[in-house]
């Protein structure tokens, strides 16, 4: 401007044209005035979308992502009347927001496929892409929530800079896809090692990516809502939000989140989604996560008889061993509600952490780690014929070779009228009194305790057995 401030004018040229007046809409950048010996020529910056367009046909990505930002900072900052533009300003603005949607849809993909999904999420999301979308990309989840509707364009996305639909991996397929480029060709089942890691990448993909863009989409949704702007038909509308709430729920539970799980799962009108949690998260054998669900709910009787499935689903022969011999030794006497208000994630339990926990935590407070809890929930369950159960079986392994019985286990089971001590070292399911139980309750029993017997002698010589001898 300075040079065009100095430049020899004729004297019938306006000085108006010398200034640059405020922008009289949403995509006028600051404009200078080019003046010639016949003409005045108004000079401004490359539309948006026509710079945005020349950088990914070349793909230069790091540049388009800087305008794509300066654009975004620039949008956030502006503030207008809308009440005194007109219908033409408005009818731009709106355009202008369009395509910069679809900038950040395509660099969203971009780092999707790339497998930033931290990145990914942040553009995708100031895109405001369809979640069915990315839904659709997470192949473990969409076949449960998308319907035939939904689903009929599965590995394809539409979205982004191009005018039609594309081509698109999976998610587990871009991880995997990104690790034969790291790594060369992977055979998953002679590397597990790998498919340990293709594992956490899909569960950072989950987080980072499905979690963080849900939640933006169930805020934005709010907002419209509140303002009115649905942007669809009402019912499109809540058939999209109860995707989202289902996906996100699930999502929640895989990742052992469970207050964010309890507060979507108590919104009014989500009443349906606890049916469908518990049933995922029992398909998944997460019986940690759905005790804890169920705890919080407060059925303490079906927390319970999650915790005893899930030690009934113990493969591993040295884990039974190690457990019985913890409640045939240790005498503890701790609450319920304590016992399995932690209860917020899968438990994989195996012979050599276990033993290491044994031997390292045994004098500490059992209740602070996941292993005991299992013991100590089965020791204190409201369910009292459970208990009987249950306990009995596994510590009849145990107290074989402690002593010949004399080891005796005192826990605390709650009752509707309080507490009543039991001596678990005395209860046998396979000898039960008839006073006690019906002819049908010894059959169930019976059958149950087969269930849980160990299958095998606990250690004579583990660090365990050494650590529990220390104690008495």
């Amino acid at each position: 401007m300075d040079k065009l401030s100095t430049m020899n004018l004729s004297s019938a040229l306006e000085p108006r044209f010398l200034t640059s007046p405020p922008a009289a809409s949403f995509t006028d950048s600051p404009r200078a005035w080019l003046c010639c010996k016949n003409a005045i020529h108004q000079v401004t910056e490359t539309p948006l979308m026509k710079r945005a367009r020349w950088l990914f046909d070349r793909e230069k990505w790091e540049e388009l992502r800087r305008v794509a930002d300066t654009a975004w900072d620039n949008g956030n900052r502006t503030r207008y009347d809308f009440e005194i533009h007109s219908k033409e300003v408005e009818a731009e603005r709106k355009a202008y927001i369009k395509d910069l949607q679809e900038i950040n849809q395509e660099i969203g993909l971009h780092f999707m496929e790339a497998a930033n999904f931290a990145l990914a999420r942040r553009y995708l999301s100031r895109g405001r892409l369809d979640p069915r979308v990315l839904i659709g990309t997470f192949e473990d989840i969409r076949r449960d929530v998308l319907d035939d509707e939904d689903g009929e364009n599965a590995g394809q996305v539409r979205g982004g800079l191009l005018e039609t639909a594309r081509s698109w991996r999976s998610i587990e397929d871009i991880i995997r896809a990104n690790l034969e480029h790291n790594y060369g060709t992977i055979d998953y089942e002679t590397t597990p090692i790998m498919k340990r890691l293709a594992d956490r990448l899909l569960e950072r993909a989950k987080h980072d990516l499905l979690r963080g863009f849900l939640v933006d989409c169930r805020q934005r949704r709010k907002a419209e809502q509140r303002e009115g702007r649905l942007g669809m038909d009402e019912l499109t509308w809540r058939r999209t939000g109860m995707i989202i709430d289902v996906v996100l729920a699930k999502v929640y539970a895989a990742l052992g989140d469970l207050d964010e799980l309890l507060a979507i799962m108590n919104e009014p009108g989500n009443e349906s989604l606890v049916a469908e949690v518990e049933r995922a998260l029992r398909s998944a054998g997460q019986y940690g996560m759905l005790a804890g669900l169920l705890l919080k709910k407060g059925d303490q009787g079906g927390a319970m008889e999650t915790v005893t499935e899930l030690l009934a689903r113990q493969d591993d022969p040295a884990v039974r061993e190690q457990i019985s011999v913890l409640l045939d030794a240790q005498s503890v006497q701790l609450d319920l509600m304590s016992t399995l208000q932690d209860l917020s994630e899968e438990w994989k339990l195996n012979s050599s952490g276990l033993q290491v926990f044994l031997r390292r935590h045994l004098t500490e407070q059992f209740h602070r780690r996941k292993e005991a809890q299992i013991v100590k929930a089965l020791s204190l369950a409201q369910n009292l014929e459970v208990a009987e159960t249950v306990w009995g079986a596994m510590s009849k392994g145990g107290s074989s070779s402690s002593n010949g019985g004399g080891r005796r286990v005192v826990g605390s089971i709650p009752n509707g009228n309080g507490s009543a001590a039991v001596d678990a070292g005395s209860i046998r399911t396979s000898k039960p009194e008839k006073d006690q139980q019906s002819q049908t309750g010894r059959i169930r029993h019976e059958k149950s305790a087969s269930a849980f017997a160990p299958r095998t002698a606990p250690f004579a010589d583990s660090p365990a057995n050494h650590g529990l001898a220390a104690l008495q």
